[in-house]
Order: C-alpha cells, then sequence, then structure tokens
C-alpha cells in the first residue's frame, strides 16, 4: 500500500442510496471457503434503519454498488439498526468463517444477534440466520457490542455480546460458548451500579 487519495482504491464498493450508512460497520472473513477473504459490510440506514449487511467474495473484487454483492442480510423490522456493528469468526467450527451482525433496535431496544454461517451464503431476511439470539428485555439494547475469541480453550471461537442498556444502563456481557456445531449460552456479566 501506498499513501493515495480514497478515488484512487483498487476497489470502491458504493452503498445503494442516501441516508443508509453503508460502510457504518466493516469485516472480513473466509466465509464461502475458498481460501480467500471476502469481504462484510453493513448499512444499517437501509429502508428507515431496517438495516442490511453486504457479503463480497474476495478473489477478482471489482467496484460495484453494493446491491451487486454475493449475498445480501436484511433485517427484520424499521428501526431494528441491522448492521450497526459486525463481527466474524468460525462458531460450527467447520474451517468457514462465519458473519455476526447485530440488531439492537430490535423491539423496542431489546435487541438480537444473527450469525449466518459460512459456505454457500445466499440473500436472505435475518429472520432466517442460522443462529438468532435476543435480548432480555426491552431497552437492553443487546448486540451493542461484539467481540469474538476463544474464552474457554477449546480451539473454538465464542462470541462476546454486550448489552449497554440492561437495568437502567447497569449494563450486561454475555458469553456464548462454542459447542457441538452450534452456539449456546455460556455466561454473562453485569455492571456493578446503574448510572
Amino acid at each position: 500500500m501506498t499513501s493515495k487519495a480514497a478515488s484512487a482504491a483498487d476497489v470502491i464498493l458504493t452503498g445503494e442510496t442516501t441516508a443508509n450508512y453503508f460502510g457504518w460497520s466493516t469485516t472480513a472473513g473466509d466465509y464461502n471457503g475458498d481460501g480467500v477473504d471476502d469481504v462484510a459490510v453493513a448499512a444499517w440506514g437501509y429502508s428507515s434503519n431496517t438495516g442490511r449487511a453486504y457479503v463480497f467474495y474476495g478473489g477478482s473484487m471489482v467496484s460495484e454498488a453494493a446491491s451487486g454483492a454475493d449475498a445480501i442480510f436484511t433485517g427484520q423490522a424499521t428501526g431494528n439498526y441491522f448492521g450497526d456493528t459486525l463481527a466474524t469468526g468460525d462458531f460450527n467450527a467447520d474451517g468457514k468463517d462465519d458473519l455476526v451482525v447485530e440488531a439492537h433496535g430490535y423491539v423496542t431496544n431489546t435487541g438480537r444477534v444473527y450469525t449466518f454461517y459460512g459456505g454457500s451464503m445466499t440473500s436472505k431476511n435475518a429472520a432466517s440466520a442460522d443462529v438468532i439470539m435476543t435480548g432480555e428485555s426491552t431497552g437492553d439494547l443487546f448486540g451493542y457490542g461484539l467481540g469474538v475469541g476463544d474464552l474457554n480453550a477449546d480451539g473454538k471461537d465464542d462470541l462476546l455480546v454486550g448489552a449497554i442498556g440492561y437495568s437502567t444502563y447497569t449494563g450486561r456481557a454475555y458469553i456464548f460458548y462454542s459447542q457441538s456445531g452450534q452456539v449456546n449460552l455460556g455466561t454473562h456479566i453485569t455492571g456493578a451500579t446503574a448510572g
């Protein structure tokens, strides 16, 4: 890489329309298992903040509009903010990276986190995700923060999910362990005081 203007990038991906906020969150991983990393880009503002996440397969990438993505995932309803944060990890231990997309606005800010397993990804609504996790109560903003790591030393990626609004913004963080080819609830951590 060398210093240059953004317009001189090797590949440029552009959102679908105004106020989509395409590019707010990005991540990369080998989602189709071909040995080449792919790119995921989110646009939480899509369709009155319903939100979308777009996957572009790596290799011979070309500049294009978001509508030309190899797979497009769309939030469930307006105001969900689907795609505000993205994360990547192999949660079912199949050797292919999986994509995690949060929607902290789901059902009066209860929040949801969706996992789409890698492989032959196809465009779908978030309701058809491989794994769906939902916050405990309204206002939790479950999914506002995401993290990935092997947290129990079993060689599999685990998922960390934040819920900053839990119990009047006391906040909680949840750890979901990857076990037996799926992500399961492990433990949760609660903030000390509301404030």
